[in-house]
């Protein structure tokens, strides 16, 4: 069950889009990506410093744009789950893909955590993805399609 729509924030004509997953509970409640009020946002926030990038500046988004959260009894959220293939391609043919081919000076496509990753890659959803953390990998934009694999 999906709940707190997040669409991607930051300037249309930004060089750089960073790309994760799928928002977390504070994303959610905040209603922006990478919140900075989180764990992942503010990791993100010191590794755009670090690059010479201010979050003003640069795309920040998901491969799905609703936070799945896990359920403990009494169904109250717990926790972020990892979004599955069917989920990411349902959002990416309606959201992610036509986001992404509308902007218009992205030069740079920055994959977040491992279902970013898997997903822009077009890696297999049952495949470990951390052999590529910290790589470059060239991927032809607009990706309106869903990945093959």
């Amino acid at each position: 069950r999906a709940i707190g729509f997040v669409p991607p924030t930051g300037p249309r004509d930004a060089h750089v889009a960073w790309v994760g997953g799928g928002p977390d509970e504070a994303a959610a409640e905040f209603g922006a990506p990478f919140n900075e009020h989180s764990p992942t946002g503010a990791r993100l926030t010191k590794w755009m410093h670090r690059s010479g990038g201010q979050r003003t500046e640069q795309l920040l988004g998901n491969v799905v744009w609703c936070w799945l959260p896990e359920s403990k009894p009494g169904g109250r959220p717990k926790g972020n789950r990892e979004p599955t293939r069917p989920e990411v391609a349902a959002c990416w043919q309606r959201h992610v893909g036509p986001w992404l081919a509308s902007l218009p000076n992205v030069e740079h496509v920055v994959a977040v955590g491992v279902p970013a990753t898997k997903w822009l890659l077009g890696l297999p959803w049952d495949r470990a993805a951390e052999r590529y953390a910290g790589t470059t990998q060239l991927v032809e934009l607009p990706l309106l399609e869903a990945p093959s694999a």
